[in-house]
């Protein structure tokens, strides 16, 4: 399978504001959050269709997400949204001023076969 280098950027959407006030246990909801936006260029580099399946890896760890053809977004660029899967991918050490660091992170992406990864939580 293709596999390429990308600068991750972690954003939040709109609908996450308005989320940000009703209770997450919708479905549909959490599935708009295992998407990695990709430009068009990346996409075929990849040999992925929009709707299929990408391995997104970070020196922090990997995760499994949908692509999504993003007509808007440069070549070079994967955006993913805040949430479980982008959270995998960026360190949970803030930077020096305190922030946390999700933007400008080198990550490679490859296209896969197989399932977006559910989220898992450890049990307290």
């Amino acid at each position: 399978m293709a596999e390429i280098k990308l600068t991750l950027i972690v954003a939040r959407s709109i609908d996450q504001e308005l989320e940000a006030y009703k209770r997450h246990e919708n479905q549909a909801y959490r599935e708009k959050l295992a998407v990695a936006y990709l430009s068009k260029a990346d996409m075929e580099k990849l040999g992925v269709k929009s709707g299929g399946t990408v391995k997104v890896s970070s020196p922090q760890g990997s995760t499994i997400v949908r692509a999504v053809e993003d007509p808007d977004l440069e070549e070079g660029l994967i955006v993913m949204l805040k949430g479980y899967w982008a959270s995998r991918l960026t360190s949970p050490n803030p930077s020096r001023e305190g922030l946390l660091v999700d933007r400008g992170i080198e990550v490679t992406v490859e296209s896969i076969e197989g399932e977006v990864q559910p989220p898992s939580f450890p049990k307290p």
